[in-house]
């Protein structure tokens, strides 16, 4: 989750973008599966991480939460059972525009920023985008850059 829907700059730190004392839910992946949806009842999340040793190894989405139940009888097995992977992580201190660049083709809608292997967040692809619209905006780069010839000029 971020901290709010605000524009940010493409050169800001994707780690930046989470708030200092938020850090997204994680679970170790021997937790059984039924207290990962209780979790999931109770809150008003789409994903957790999970973790082996505090490291992130995998993700389990709603999507993937919709399949587990759809398909599984025992919900006390570990989360590892059906937690999705590999998690693919990116460093805290990677610009946004970086990270959007290494992810296009990827194939992952969710990008985790990890610092000194800890999870600081998650954000969708579509979230992110968004909040850098103006800064991506084809127009509006071009009118700024309008603006900033005139102002040279006076």
């Amino acid at each position: 989750m971020t901290s709010r829907m605000t524009s940010i700059t493409h050169m800001k730190e994707i780690g930046d973008i989470f708030e200092e004392h938020h850090c997204c839910t994680t679970f170790e992946d021997d937790t059984i599966m039924k207290n990962v949806l209780d979790y999931f009842s109770a809150e008003c999340r789409d994903n957790v991480i999970v973790t082996r040793k505090s490291q992130p190894v995998g993700i389990l989405t709603l999507k993937d939460l919709v399949r587990v139940l759809r398909n599984c009888d025992n919900l006390n097995l570990p989360l590892k059972e059906f937690m999705s992977s590999p998690l693919q992580t990116v460093d805290a201190d990677v610009k946004v525009i970086d990270v959007l660049d290494s992810t296009e083709d990827s194939g992952f809608d969710k990008i985790v920023a990890v610092k000194e292997n800890g999870v600081v967040g998650v954000i969708d692809r579509r979230h992110l985008l968004a909040m850098c619209y103006t800064q991506f905006n084809p127009a509006d780069r071009h009118e700024r850059t309008i603006l900033r010839s005139l102002m040279g000029l006076m």
